[in-house]
């Protein structure tokens, strides 16, 4: 018999409901990105067969650690209170009758939130929430050498350089078309001196705006007296 004393209508629900309004499901992937393609063309004929391990990460890794959690505090709460049950049975003091209840509103608040995370990760991440290890898995998955170290080798598309363009400018304070001229300066002195910049601009894109640029001025000034 359940020891929880949540309402059939509870104010979950609208917490819920209202979160998932203001939610921005511009994080969300299509669908059809949860699959593994063996080309570009996304049909039943180059479908692998195997899931994508990066599909929706960001909702699976941000709502899912927030379900796993909410799910492993409500089962400690029901824990605590079998716990003190056994403790009456030998000792019904107040102190004891005290942290019954309390352990009582601790399943019920633990219920509610694992409510909350539950209905928001399956309204973001689009499928159910398959419990802890399952999840736990499908980080391992996600995370593991071998999935990190999988590359197709493709060029990037204009789509992509322009995704890390604005990845760059949030970083360096720079607006978007200020980033991209920067980089043009960038690559042109990496065309002109070859490895003797290669690694001096390996983090020169992402620096704060000043400091990239002051560094980047230096650079060229020093290669102009070396002539």
């Amino acid at each position: 018999m359940s020891k929880s004393k949540i309402k059939t209508q509870d104010v979950h629900t609208i917490i819920t409901d209202t979160w998932i309004e203001n939610f921005d499901m511009g994080e969300q992937e299509k669908t059809e990105y949860s699959k593994k393609y063996t080309s570009e063309f996304v049909d039943d004929h180059t479908d692998s067969g195997q899931d994508n391990p990066f599909w929706r990460l960001s909702i699976l890794m941000r709502y899912g650690a927030y379900c796993k959690t909410a799910q492993q505090q409500l089962a400690k709460s029901h824990e605590r209170l079998d716990n003190i049950e056994k403790s009456l049975a030998k000792n019904s003091s107040e102190k004891l009758l005290d942290a019954y209840e309390c352990a009582e509103s601790a399943i019920i608040n633990s219920e509610a939130e694992y409510l909350i995370f539950r209905d928001l990760f399956e309204a973001t991440y689009g499928e159910q929430w398959m419990g802890s290890e399952a999840y736990s898995a499908k980080l391992d998955e996600a995370f593991s050498p071998k999935t990190l170290g999988s590359s197709n080798g493709t060029p990037p598309s204009e789509r992509t350089e322009q995704v890390w363009l604005k990845i760059h400018a949030r970083k360096s304070g720079r607006t978007i078309e200020e980033q991209k001229v920067f980089e043009a300066s960038m690559q042109e002195q990496i065309d002109k001196h070859g490895n003797k910049v290669t690694g001096f601009t390996k983090d020169l894109a992402t620096m704060p705006k000043k400091d990239g640029q002051a560094m980047l001025n230096d650079f060229i000034n020093s290669q102009a007296k070396n002539k």
